[in-house]
């Protein structure tokens, strides 16, 4: 798997990193989008979002699932890529094992590349308690 944590920002500001994601993602499958850490109020925005964040990417499509069980569900193999929208950080983690959606993450095949900005870069630790103290300034590597 190849991860990719961005400290935020989206358009102008995060143009270097989605090159750099661009280059290592197979085109031929799409993008799964998951903006599970923000309120499901806002959700409806979310794909005309990052469709038009992504529109320089040439992705075969972008699917966006709106629940833990939808997640659960997903074949992580038919997608170029995971990427996790923005929000509270420790919702995201809390569904996550609570769903059992953490423990299929590790199972994303080599060939799959796992976008996560800014908080939800925290996300991509293994334990919540990295998380917590983790800031904006921090390499998680």
């Amino acid at each position: 798997m190849k991860l990719f944590l961005n400290g935020g920002g989206d358009g102008p500001q995060a143009a270097l990193a989605y090159q750099r994601f661009s280059e290592i993602i197979d085109h031929a499958k799409p993008l799964l989008y998951i903006p599970l850490a923000m309120e499901p109020e806002r959700y409806p925005g979310c794909l005309a979002w990052i469709t038009e964040e992504f529109k320089e990417l040439r992705l075969a499509g972008i699917n966006m699932v709106s629940s833990m069980e939808e997640l659960y569900r997903t074949d992580f193999a038919n997608y170029c890529a995971l990427f996790l929208g923005g929000g509270n950080t420790y919702r995201l983690l809390a569904g996550l094992k609570a769903s059992g959606c953490f423990e299929k993450l590790p199972i994303i095949s080599v060939t799959t590349a796992l976008y996560s900005a800014a908080a939800r870069a925290r996300s991509s630790s293994a334990r919540i308690s990295i998380a917590a103290h983790a800031t904006t300034t921090m390499a998680l590597i």
